[in-house]
């Protein structure tokens, strides 16, 4: 085990426990195995909660723009659509400015669902945030923003070099 942690440094590759990809990956797959309970209660997986939550805290918003909130293809954010819709949670309605835009909202029942989902995940980071200090907690938010903010330029640049992204 050892050999092969020397080996990937020497070549230059961080070892798996070392990326942070991975280890935000285990934290969010562990969150959500503990969160999973009261969103399978209604039928929903973790994708179609973090639809229902995206629109929950930006509708009205079109179908485009909930794709770009969650990170999600819109393939993927259609079949959610079409899920939360059935369960009654989310209603489509002709935007009245541009009637080839589909506006989403929270049905009451939706609302209803959102918020007790919500108000459990809410209480389950407070109890894993409270490992952090206050100001810890800050630093983490900070350091968060900074970055997504840097994925987001390089993704936007499509450029990953150590030096940063190309204008």
């Amino acid at each position: 085990m050892r050999e092969n942690v020397q080996s990937s440094r020497r070549d230059g590759l961080l070892p798996l426990e070392q990326r942070f990809t991975y280890r935000f990956a285990l934290v969010a797959s562990r969150m959500g195995t503990a969160l999973a309970p009261s969103h399978e209660r209604y039928g929903l997986s973790v994708g179609t909660w973090r639809v229902l939550a995206v629109i929950a805290r930006y509708e009205p918003l079109s179908a485009k723009e909930l794709a770009q909130r969650t990170s999600t293809d819109p393939f993927r954010v259609t079949r959610a659509l079409t899920t939360l819709a059935e369960k009654g949670f989310v209603s489509r309605q002709a935007d009245p400015q541009d009637r080839r835009r589909v506006s989403l909202r929270l049905t009451r029942a939706g609302r209803g669902v959102h918020d007790e989902i919500a108000a459990t995940l809410s209480e389950m980071e407070r109890s894993v945030l409270v490992a952090l200090s206050a100001r810890e907690q800050a630093v983490l938010h900070r350091l968060l923003d900074k970055l997504d903010a840097r994925i987001a330029a390089c993704l936007q640049g499509q450029s990953w070099s150590v030096q940063g992204p190309r204008a």
